[in-house]
Order: C-alpha cells, then sequence, then structure tokens
C-alpha cells in the first residue's frame, strides 16, 4: 500500500510564496567600516607627529588587517586597548580631548567587527536589523559623552586627580556594561 494514501496524502503542487524585504545593505560594507574606523581610531588618537613614523604605520597596518582578517571581539579589543594605550601614552593633561571621539568610533568598530564576523561579504542584511538596540546604544553613548565632556571640564580644576581617576574608571565600566554580548 502507497504510504500517500493511507495518510490521504497526493502529490499537489507546493503553494507559491512571496516574501518581501525592507531595504538592504551588502555584506562587504561590514570590512570596509572596519578598516575605515580602525584606521580613523588610531589616527585621531595618535599625535599627528607620528603619522609618517614607519613604526606606527606598520602597527596601523597591522591591527587593521588584524581587525579586517579576523573579526572577532579579540582582535577589535586588541585594536581598541592599543587606542587606549596610545592616548594614555600621548595624552596631554589628565584627559585629552580625543577621548570625546573613543566611545562613539569604538562602539562602530564593535558593531562592525560582529556583523563582518556573522554576514559573508556577498549576503545582504536587512537595515532593521543593523537598527535594532539602536535607542540604548543611543543612550550609552550620549552618557559616556556627556561624562567625558564632565571629567573634561574638571581636568581645569586644580588638585581633582583622585576625582578624575574614579571618573575614569566609572566610565571604563560603563563602557564594559554597555558591549555587546554573544549568547
Amino acid at each position: 500500500m502507497n504510504p500517500l494514501r493511507r495518510f490521504n496524502l497526493r502529490d499537489q503542487p507546493l503553494p507559491t510564496i512571496t516574501t518581501t524585504t525592507g531595504p538592504t545593505i551588502p555584506g562587504w560594507t561590514f570590512p570596509l567600516v572596519q578598516t575605515l574606523t580602525a584606521t580613523t581610531l588610531l589616527t585621531t588618537t595618535a599625535p599627528t607627529t607620528w603619522h609618517t613614523h614607519p613604526l606606527f604605520l606598520t602597527i596601523l597596518a597591522t591591527l587593521t588587517a588584524l581587525v579586517l582578517l579576523r573579526p572577532t571581539p579579540a582582535t577589535a579589543g586588541l585594536l581598541l586597548t592599543a587606542t587606549g594605550a596610545l592616548l594614555w601614552t600621548t595624552g596631554t593633561a589628565p584627559l585629552d580631548p580625543r577621548i570625546l571621539w573613543l566611545a562613539p568610533l569604538a562602539h562602530t568598530l564593535w558593531r562592525a567587527t560582529w556583523w563582518a564576523a556573522h554576514v559573508p561579504p556577498t549576503a545582504r542584511t536587512e537595515i532593521t536589523a543593523l537598527l535594532t538596540g539602536w535607542r540604548r546604544t543611543a543612550a550609552a553613548i550620549g552618557t559616556t559623552e556627556l561624562l567625558a565632556l564632565a571629567a573634561w571640564a574638571v581636568t581645569t580644576l586644580p588638585g581633582l586627580e583622585a576625582a578624575i581617576l574614579l571618573g575614569a574608571l566609572a566610565l571604563a565600566a560603563l563602557a564594559v556594561l554597555t558591549l555587546p554580548r554573544e549568547p
């Protein structure tokens, strides 16, 4: 006995299904954004006298290539650590004004690295998927920028080194709490 007849199933054509998606962007844009953001991060945090130094250019090329070829949270973290080290060692005063660029660029690098690791260059990603959690991100970056501006204003007052250190630790804690986590 035919099993299809037993369950009263017949060979019928499958229904036609139409799906639509919203606007999309190609997957190759994520490595491009990664490269531009990594280069911007490193060049804006380094002194302008370093921009022609061969060692700096080698480090810049190596870290950017590492993030581009191996998009993982570890490589993005390595680049962000290098950026922080550049600010720490070459900054002027207790808080360098270039720190204000760090939060939005670091978040952009982190998100682009995540998407580059999960989306092949030939695929397409819907923009609504990219904008998931944008309110939380905007609030976190806005708060970080406000804290950085407040800390920058406080640095002009004499004798507040402990308050500056405490503010930097609070800023680092806020950054760690707002980083996206892998499930």
